[in-house]
């Protein structure tokens, strides 16, 4: 018999609770080259949404598989960098789990390994395992990305595929159907629930053979930090782990029996009170299968939980089911007829559109939204039933209800732990209008989709009990955070960890912030972007940002004639790409991400120091600027350097790292002149003699017309070579050079003046994104770290938030662990 033929033979033996829930895939025999079928060495289980040992369906086939073909089992995890909204929050949820599954598998005699992406090690192990695996078993999630992987490898017809319902207590498959109505799922699966939900889930036979040559090394995580792993992801660093909600079986079911015993019989009363905690928060550990929905089903149903039952298992079901059987689920197409044609009707209705960021920050000026938005900023969680409020509100403020759609799937995907979940989408369509009705009469932007206005929910609602929840401690104390120059890295990392919930005070040394993003203003009215003169985004994790800037005006697109100009002084066009300034002056990025900050202007740090509760942090001629848990630095690396120098008691174990730096100078000049210099370029690249660059200032965007600026920039080598010249002659020295190489001279001029820049730029970018120390909490940014330029600077700023929100998580998972038997109070009265 063939391999295909009996795995399917297989399948039809299984018990029924089984059967019932698998399928099979594909039943491929052939390599990729199409070569007749090869030994097979195992059964391989590949977990990623039931990352439990307990009453686990898709773990309980592949048992019985290798019982019938007498081969090994081998369990494997993978995380991958490349899913939707991959970040430090999901990412360290993932990793809590599959360190403790690590643990379980091994106390099971059942073999594990775990494969994460990271700098150093990507690698497709999936593949690799399946080429000489006789079955694969994995879990049926019906969502991208595990959908579309779990498709490939079944087209790959490379082994038999098999998935396993482990999420639903009455197996999608069984359904038959998407259902739009709740009575209608109800109805049509009433009988399916009465002879499952109180069904003790039986055990299996785990005397298996264990495969003991393992395929490669698996990432032991037991001791390793999982704060360290997560920064060497390619992933959003600036969406922070969750404190108070870790990964795991054991975290997920200590939270389900505390509501249980607490707070499930009041459940139906409470529900709704978004001020209290009368909600399980159960809904990250359900996503990711690291609880069992049989085991709190039954549990449930003992406790005659009606309504509780109503929603994690129609409600929630419900959105499975419809999930399973509809396609592309970021259309408009999956809410009914009757809503999308009345959103369409209402979408040139009047309505103030709000960017990305205004509404990722919670900044609407709604009290309530905007509290729930922190809460999933902050939290990862949004109460059930603001959600809704919450959902429909973004109508009114995006372009149209496609929009809307999307933002509503970006903000709920990106920051809640139980985002790019079915019973998501199902809560995300419902704000639209499915698994709903039409009401009347008609409302402005929403026609007839049920309305829900916040200010009526607002009115219902303690909001001040309600923001106390919300912006509850991240850590108890609360770190004090120093940063260290405002820069964009240093002022994009506070702006996150002051969004996340933590006390952060900057200390500038000049009046303005931005570092080489400043524009220098003169008396006379002139202006110019002396420093950094433009810059590109190529990061899909900052593009959502400049979207907003650019929305906001923040921002624009620089769309100047770029040339290169050679030895000979002819003019070559460069490449067309997106080149983006900042308007009206360069320095205006850096003014939006300061506002709202603690910034101490013209202060200028001499030294850090120990101190008996922290860090010392002392301004010029030793005045105390205060005391703090935690220091970052946002500055060129000599100047953190004397900062060491400068104090006995502070080291750490990235100081020596600041040698490997070399920043070079640059002398910028600025002209004004009274008449247009008529040349066929707006920037130009040079590269040789005296200059680098030489740019028309005033043909950027929301420039003065008035007036015709320019900026020139040297060469490194010249500024190497004339790093102390007087200004005049640094002037006369690079105006005589851009007239010799342009060929035109730059008169008659109404303003010049020059400005070294003694560290422009780093010659070679340190590899790491950003420098931490763990142990002192110590840290440090900027374009000297994982990249050069604007770009470079704005995702080291992330980089170094993201070490410091997955440290403080580190240390506050520990500390729980010695407040454990505390853990109850979570869930109390």
């Amino acid at each position: 018999m063939t391999q295909p033929k009996l795995i399917s033979l297989l399948l039809q033996k299984l018990p029924p609770h089984l059967q019932e829930r698998a399928r099979l895939l594909a039943a491929g025999s052939l390599d990729r080259k199409g070569h007749a079928d090869r030994p097979r060495k195992r059964v391989l289980y590949w977990t990623h949404h039931a990352l439990r040992v307990d009453e686990n369906p898709a773990l309980d086939v592949a048992i019985h598989l290798t019982h019938q073909l007498q081969l090994p089992l081998l369990v494997y995890q993978g995380l991958s960098e490349k899913y939707r909204y991959a970040s430090d929050r999901h990412h360290t949820f993932i990793l809590e789990a599959a360190r403790e599954l690590q643990t379980s598998y091994a106390s099971r005699g059942i073999p594990f390994v775990f494969h994460l992406d990271r700098r150093g090690s990507r690698s497709p192990r999936l593949a690799q395992l399946a080429l000489s695996s006789a079955a694969v078993v994995t879990d049926d999630f019906p969502l991208e990305a595990t959908k579309q992987w779990t498709e490939q490898l079944a087209k790959s017809n490379t082994t038999s595929v098999v998935a396993v319902d482990t999420a639903c207590v009455v197996p999608m498959q069984m359904v038959g159907k998407a259902y739009e109505r709740a009575f209608a799922y109800r109805d049509a699966t009433s009988s399916l629930y009465s002879s499952r939900i109180d069904r003790d889930w039986p055990s299996v036979d785990l005397s298996i053979q264990a495969e003991t040559s393992l395929p490669f090394e698996s990432l032991q995580l037991a001791d390793r930090s999982i704060a360290e792993l997560v920064c060497e992801c390619d992933i959003d660093h600036s969406i922070g782990p969750v404190s108070d909600t870790l990964g795991g079986s054991s975290a997920g079911y200590s939270r389900w029996t505390a509501f249980r015993n607490k707070g499930l019989r009041s459940y139906a009363k409470r529900r709704n009170q978004i001020e209290v905690d009368g909600v399980s928060r159960m809904s990250a550990y359900l996503h990711y299968g690291m609880v069992s929905p049989f085991r709190i089903a039954r549990e449930a149903s003992a406790d005659r939980a009606e309504k509780f039952l109503e929603e994690l298992l129609i409600w929630r079901e419900l959105a499975y089911v419809f999930c399973f059987y509809r396609t592309d689920l970021d259309s408009d197409s999956n809410i009914p007829d009757w809503a999308r044609e009345t959103l369409s009707k209402h979408n040139e209705d009047p309505r103030q559109v709000l960017t990305w960021e205004t509404l990722a920050r919670g900044r609407t000026g709604e009290r309530l939204w905007d509290a729930a938005q922190r809460s999933l900023l902050k939290h990862g969680e949004l109460h059930n039933n603001v959600r809704m409020t919450w959902g429909k509100a973004i109508l009114a403020w995006s372009r149209d209800h496609h929009q809307a759609l999307e933002r509503l799937i970006d903000l709920n995907h990106r920051y809640a732990l139980d985002g790019r979940d079915p019973a998501s989408y199902g809560g995300i369509f419902w704000c639209l209008g499915q698994f709903d009705r039409p009401f009347f009469p008609e409302q402005p932007v929403l026609g007839s989709v049920r309305p829900r206005p916040v200010c009526i929910h607002a009115e219902r609602t303690d909001l001040n009990a309600y923001e106390k929840r919300v912006d509850r401690l991240l850590a108890d104390p609360l770190p004090r955070v120093a940063v260290v120059g405002s820069g964009l890295g240093g002022l994009m990392c506070s702006r996150i960890l002051q969004d996340h919930g933590l006390q952060v005070r900057l200390f500038e040394k000049s009046h303005r912030a931005g570092g080489r993003t400043a524009t220098r203003r003169t008396r006379d009215g002139f202006q110019f972007d002396h420093g950094a003169q433009y810059f590109t985004i190529r990061d899909p994790n900052l593009q959502r940002y400049l979207d907003s800037w650019i929305a906001d005006q923040h921002v624009a697109e620089w769309s100047g004639t770029i040339v290169s100009i050679d030895e000979a002084a002819k003019f070559h066009p460069r490449e067309r790409l997106p080149r983006y300034v900042g308007t009206p002056l360069m320095e205006s990025l850096a003014s939006h991400l300061a506002r709202e900050l603690d910034i101490r202007w013209e202060t200028e740090v001499q030294s850090v120091s120990r101190s008996t509760n922290g860090y010392r942090v002392l301004g010029a001629d030793g005045k105390e600027l205060g005391e703090f848990d935690i220091v970052l630095w946002n500055c060129p690396p000599k100047q953190i350097a004397n900062h060491f120098q400068l104090s006995e008691t502070v080291d750490c174990g990235w100081r020596k790292r600041l040698n490997l730096v070399q920043m070079v100078p640059c002398w910028a000049v600025m002209i004004a002149l009274d008449s247009k210099w008529d040349v066929p370029f707006d920037g130009a690249f040079i590269n040789q003699g005296k200059l680098s660059w030489i740019a028309r200032d005033s043909s950027k965007p929301s420039r003065p017309s008035n007036v015709e600026t320019w900026v020139l920039h040297s060469t490194v080598e010249w500024a190497n070579e004339h790093v102390d010249a007087m200004k005049e002659q640094v002037v006369q020295d690079l105006v005589a050079e851009a007239e010799r190489v342009v060929g035109k001279a730059l008169q008659p001029r109404c303003f010049e003046a020059a400005h070294r820049w003694l560290y422009s730029r780093p010659v070679e970018s340190l590899q790491e994104t950003s420098l931490w120390d763990s142990d002192r909490w110590l840290g440090a940014c900027g374009d000297w770290c994982g990249g050069p330029r604007v770009e470079g600077a704005l995702k080291s700023g992330v980089s170094l938030a993201g070490r410091v929100l997955g440290s403080l998580h580190e240390s506050e998972a520990a500390q729980n662990q010695l407040r454990k038997p505390q853990q109850l109070s979570l869930f109390g009265d």
